[in-house]
């Protein structure tokens, strides 16, 4: 009995260390000369119509982000943050509860910056990302 509560406990704990997404799609590009970017869709807090470029989570700039997500991970970098976006992201330092706040450029959208608080990381975003992107192969 001992062995089957410990089980359950061990068990319970792990669900809310889910992995969760603030993005139904991402992308991940390259400016020349401007640095690295994440392209995300998310169409309960983005614009369809526009190509929604993140330039900033939580304050701390997406090119940071990359860069160190690419020291601790080398080339598994994208994998890392397209499907374990919340352990990457405590894994680089950053502190990140059930929502993020997003500052995204809209490429196409006469080039504005937009500030998106409280964009919610859910399981479903996750289940989104797996299934239109192959990043972790």
């Amino acid at each position: 009995m001992k062995i089957f509560s410990l089980f359950l406990i061990a068990f319970m704990s792990l669900s809310t260390f889910a992995e969760k997404s603030p993005f139904t799609y991402i992308e991940f590009g390259q400016f020349p000369g401007r640095g690295d970017f994440i392209q995300a869709e998310n169409p309960d807090y983005l614009d369809e119509n526009y190509t929604n470029l993140v330039i900033a989570i939580n304050g701390v700039e997406t090119q940071k982000i990359i860069d160190d997500t690419k020291k601790l991970y080398g080339s598994d970098y994208k994998c890392r943050l397209a499907e374990h976006f919340t352990e990457t992201l405590e894994d680089i330092g950053m502190n990140i509860g059930d929502a993020v706040h997003l500052t995204v450029y809209l490429l196409d959208g006469g080039h504005q910056v937009i500030q998106v608080p409280n964009v919610e990381l859910t399981e479903d975003n996750l289940l989104s990302v797996q299934f239109e992107t192959n990043f972790c192969q």
